[in-house]
Order: C-alpha cells, then sequence, then structure tokens
C-alpha cells in the first residue's frame, strides 16, 4: 500500500505552502494548526512503513509549511515573496511597465532601461519637480530646519521618488544607500521637532545602513569587520510609519484678520478633514516607498534566500532522523523492561 500511495503523492517540494495544508491565504492560526494535524497524520513515516524515504521527505515539507505559516513574522516574509517563488521567473526579465523601475539585483545587467519612474510607479503620476541630494544631508538640513514647520512635504516625497530612477538598472549604486540613508534621516529630523520630549531621539531612529549591512545582527559575521547596523529594525519601522505632524499649514478656510473665538473654532473645524486627508497620504506615501524598497533591497534577498537555504539543510539533515530516533527508542525501552525484571524487591 505505502509504494501505491508513493505513486500518487504530490511533489510538495514544488507546491506553495498553502497548497500543501489546503488552506487559505487567510487562514487563521486555529485552522492552520488543524491542517497541519490532518497532513501530519498522512504523510507522517510511521503511517507509510512502506515508503518510509519519500514519506520523510513530504513529512518535513509539511513541517516547514506549520511552522512558516504559524509564525506571523515568517509568514508575512513568506507572502512578501511567494508570488515570485512559485511562479516561473526568466533569468533575465525586461521591465514592464507595471514592473518596478529599479532593482538593485545584478542579475538585471543588461536589460533596456526603466520604463516608468519611482512616483509613476507607486502613484500613478511623474515626479512634479527635481529633486535635490544635497539638501538632504542631515548636518545640512537640520542646520536649516530647526523649528516645528512643514519640512518634508508630500510633494517632496514625490521628488525623492522620482530621483530613484536616476539609479538605472545596470548596477548596485552604492550612493543610492547613502542618500535613502540622508533623506529618511531628514524624516527622522521633522519628527523629532514634533516631539514634546527627547526621549524618542535619545533612542534614535532606525537608520538604513549600507550595502554590507545584515538584515539581522544573527547574520554578522564577526570575522568581517566592526559591528554593523542591522538593516530589519529600519524597514520594522517605517512601514508602519505615523507622522507627529500636525499639519496646520493646511488651510483652505481662512478666518478674517481679526477673528472672534467662534470664528477661530469655526475654521478649525472645516480645515481639520483636510488636514486628516494629508496626513493620511503623507504617512501613506512613506509607507508604500518603503514596502517597495524592501522588495528590492539586496540584502533583504540574501537573507531569504539564506533562510531557506538553512531551512533546506535543516530538512536534509532531519530526513534520516526519525528512524534513527525510534530505534533507538526502542532499544532504550527494551534495556529498561530487561532491568526492570533483574531487579530484586525487597
Amino acid at each position: 500500500m505505502g509504494a501505491y500511495m508513493s505513486s500518487s503523492q504530490p511533489d510538495l517540494d514544488s507546491m506553495d505552502l498553502y497548497a500543501i495544508l489546503e488552506v487559505s491565504e487567510n487562514a487563521s492560526a486555529e485552522e492552520i494548526k488543524r491542517a497541519y494535524r490532518k497532513k501530519a497524520l498522512v504523510h507522517h513515516p510511521d503511517k507509510n512503513p512502506n515508503d518510509v524515504e519519500a514519506a520523510t521527505k513530504r513529512f518535513n515539507r509539511v513541517s516547514e509549511a506549520y511552522e512558516t505559516l504559524s509564525d506571523t513574522n515568517r509568514r508575512s516574509d513568506y507572502d512578501t515573496t511567494r508570488q515570485f517563488k512559485f511562479e516561473p521567473q526568466p533569468s533575465v526579465k525586461p521591465p514592464t511597465p507595471f514592473a518596478p523601475p529599479g532593482a538593485w539585483n545584478e542579475e538585471i545587467r543588461g536589460t533596456t532601461g526603466p520604463t516608468k519612474s519611482w512616483s509613476e510607479w507607486l502613484f500613478g503620476s511623474p515626479s512634479p519637480g527635481r529633486y535635490s541630494r544635497s539638501r538632504f544631508k542631515l548636518e545640512r538640513y537640520a542646520a536649516n530646519n530647526q523649528d516645528r514647520g512643514e519640512g518634508i512635504s508630500l510633494l517632496t516625497l514625490y521628488e525623492f521618488c522620482g530621483s530613484l530612477t536616476s539609479y538605472g538598472l545596470y548596477s548596485m549604486d552604492t550612493s543610492m544607500y547613502q542618500d535613502v540613508d540622508n533623506f529618511f534621516a531628514c524624516l527622522a529630523h521633522d519628527e523629532e521637532l514634533w516631539h514634546s520630549t527627547s526621549a524618542h531621539w535619545e533612542r534614535g531612529y532606525p537608520r538604513f545602513g549600507a550595502a554590507n549591512s545584515p538584515w539581522m545582527l544573527d547574520d554578522w559575521d564577526p570575522d568581517s569587520g566592526p559591528l554593523p547596523l542591522e538593516v530589519a529594525p529600519f524597514y520594522t519601522f517605517w512601514t508602519t510609519f505615523k507622522t507627529l505632524k500636525t499639519f496646520e499649514w493646511v488651510a483652505p478656510y481662512q478666518c478674517g484678520p481679526s477673528p472672534s473665538a467662534r470664528e477661530e473654532r469655526l475654521c478649525r473645524k472645516a480645515n481639520r478633514p483636510y488636514r486628516a486627508e494629508m496626513r493620511a497620504a503623507y504617512d501613506g506615501t512613506i509607507q508604500e516607498l518603503v514596502k517597495a524598497l524592501k522588495r528590492l533591497d539586496p540584502r533583504y534577498q540574501r537573507f531569504l534566500a539564506s533562510r531557506h537555504r538553512k531551512q533546506a539543510e535543516q530538512a536534509a539533515e532531519g530526513a534520516a532522523r526519525p528512524r534513527h530516533v525510534n530505534v533507538n527508542k526502542k532499544k532504550q525501552k527494551a534495556k529498561n523492561k530487561s532491568k526492570s525484571k533483574n531487579k530484586t524487591t525487597w
């Protein structure tokens, strides 16, 4: 029966993790657990005595699916990359009008140039102006922006997105890391001006890092040099960013030169929805930009590749382990039984 089942079993190695457990992309933790138990009973080596080797591989793949989808962070990372992992992709794919306009991976060296700028890709319209990199070096920017105000505007965000296409597709330009790091340091400076205390600033906003920065410090090789900045905290912070700016300068309704208290109150009320809308657009623009950067960041791609490789190695090491462990348990059980029989009772 085991040999017969083996011939009819699907190739789990090539399947999406959700498909392996036969759950939807929106499955809850409880649904994933129930599905795992059901699949584990089908593919466990003990349930397939005539097909132990193949069953062990299937069981390890089912376990991998459960461990990934039951962990919130790992599931999020998997969801980000699954569309690329399980669909055939050519080694070199020219960008299309619907593809990201900039990628730092060297595999696309020699392809045609981007058909859209970042601002067009993310927001549907070209950059409305030209971005000045020199203006957004932290020391210079902080010296020119010492009081609460608009600071970096939504327009400036669009201009920054438009500037990213100039790095092109042909090399991993290390200056991009510096420019992105500078720009987000200036964004952080704006937010600090709106803090009532300096406690948050003392802790520091996470930085973007450099080309050789590890995704997490766990990936850092002590022999490679001094302790670097890890990248993951940057993305964790900025993908959930909420500005502290009040957007009080957004005021389509203006009071007269000498407004009464009632007139001021009515003006504030009338302007409130416009400020809320602008704040939401500001937060959303930053979050979408950072999500796009993460998807294309080669440091993130290296992290995913390294983790996938480690999981494959662990799965290979554990392939023969269940049988070996069961043999040892049986030997130990027989040994204990023999000792019990020979034991003298007083």
